[in-house]
């Protein structure tokens, strides 16, 4: 772990890459507790053992037809994560071909070149080569989430939390999640690390832009995400009028850390595994059977994103972007800055959905920007009502929807003014 580490993987919010290359390695140390098997006496014939248990456990164990237990690619990083940690278990012992081509565990370590797509730089990716390793899979496939599918998720928010301790402020955490994913793009773990501090500076600016932590590869970096008045006015309300009661009756005021996103028990920053909970609990409830996590509501915010920059690039389809994108290396910097994306792939990913949308906006007349602010007053009204649904006092609710219209008032101004 501590090699893990020194090679700059992430550790930030509880362990991060580091913490699940640490998780891989415990199903082999499961593996040798049951077949009581010291590490440094693993052979080539356990280690295929340990393989095929890994692409073929199931859910239930012993019962094939509930569904395998793993899919995809992570049978296969489980496997590679596993082959690290016996290969430095040999070292250790004194046995640097413990793993290795010729060795008691018949793998090595090979060195492919990854071309980037259009001609972009290419890298070189070092990984383990064992017969047994099991095949990719289906790599599940992630784009944007469709509006329908959002309103579903969002309307489903009551059914999942129920009642209980706290349940308004449950309830209005998770469709500020949902909310933050949509129009900021954060990761799982990028939303718990967002600070009410940042929200304060933005609301005082006359273009608000929010610090968004980056976390992806390496160590964090920081994006600046442009967000409305409207959106910070809902986001500061509710950490006013709901996250305060919850931090002052658990942890008290004095010991807030200041991360917008806490545990209504602790009153601290949320685990990143309870969103992943709640986000499933809302599938499920929502009766949604594709997929629907909050990374896909990043990807929503990366066509958003691309619309925007195709617009101020005066590109007029997807096929000018992608050529001033390559051909410009200031601009695929710009790209990837304001969506947090690391691969050139990826983004390309999204620009069918960018060009469709630009396609519509331009047949209205409408900017992105405005488009935007219009999007977020709706939500705004939305929520309104949702509000009074879930508990809030009609007033209280009343009162957030009407200096949510007077900053969405303002910001329709400057946008008129730099027009």
């Amino acid at each position: 772990m501590q090699e893990q580490i020194a090679s700059g993987n992430a550790t930030i919010v509880r362990g991060g890459t580091v913490r699940l290359k640490a998780y891989n390695v415990s199903h082999l140390v499961r593996f040798c507790y049951q077949t009581n098997t010291d590490f440094i006496d693993m052979s080539d014939a356990k280690f295929t053992m340990f393989a095929n248990n890994m692409l073929t456990e199931s859910k239930v164990p012993g019962n094939l037809r509930s569904g395998l237990l793993r899919d995809g690619s992570v049978p296969r990083n489980i496997c590679r994560d596993a082959l690290d940690f016996l290969s430095h278990v040999g070292s250790l012992h004194g046995r640097p071909n413990f793993v290795a081509a010729t060795g008691t565990i018949k793998a090595e370590k090979v060195v492919r070149v990854v071309a980037m797509p259009d001609g972009g730089p290419t890298r070189l990716l070092v990984c383990w080569k064992h017969e047994a390793l099991p095949e990719h899979g289906i790599v599940r496939s992630r784009g944007a989430i469709s509006d329908i599918n959002i309103k579903r998720l969002t309307a489903a928010v009551g059914d999942v939390v129920g009642n209980g301790k706290f349940a308004v402020y449950r309830k209005r955490r998770l469709h500020v999640i949902l909310r933050l994913s949509r129009i900021l793009g954060c990761r799982r773990t990028e939303l718990l690390m967002l600070r009410i501090v940042d929200f304060e500076n933005a609301r005082r600016m006359a273009r608000p832009v929010l610090k968004v932590i980056t976390l992806k590869k390496g160590k964090p970096a920081t994006r600046n995400v442009e967000i409305n008045h409207v959106e910070i006015n809902e986001i500061l309300s509710f950490v006013r009028i709901f996250r305060s009661v919850v931090v002052k009756e658990t942890c008290g005021s004095d010991m807030d850390d200041g991360f917008l996103l806490v545990s209504a028990t602790t009153g601290r920053q949320l685990q990143a595994n309870t969103i992943t909970q709640l986000m499933r609990e809302l599938r499920n409830s929502a009766g949604i059977s594709e997929q629907a996590c909050v990374h896909m509501l990043r990807g929503t915010f990366i066509v958003e994103r691309l619309t925007a920059l195709m617009e101020k690039h005066n590109a007029l389809n997807k096929d000018d972007f992608r050529r001033m994108m390559i051909s410009k290396g200031v601009m695929l910097k710009e790209v990837m800055k304001e969506t947090g994306q690391t691969s050139v792939k990826t983004i390309l990913h999204y620009l069918d959905g960018a060009e469709a949308k630009l396609a519509n906006l331009q047949k209205t007349k409408q900017s992105v920007r405005v488009d935007m602010l219009g999007e977020s007053l709706k939500v705004c009204a939305e929520q309104h009502e949702l509000r009074k649904a879930e508990g809030t006092p009609e007033l209280v609710s009343f009162r957030i929807y009407q200096a949510s219209v007077e900053a969405a008032r303002q910001d329709a101004t400057v946008l008129a003014n730099e027009e």
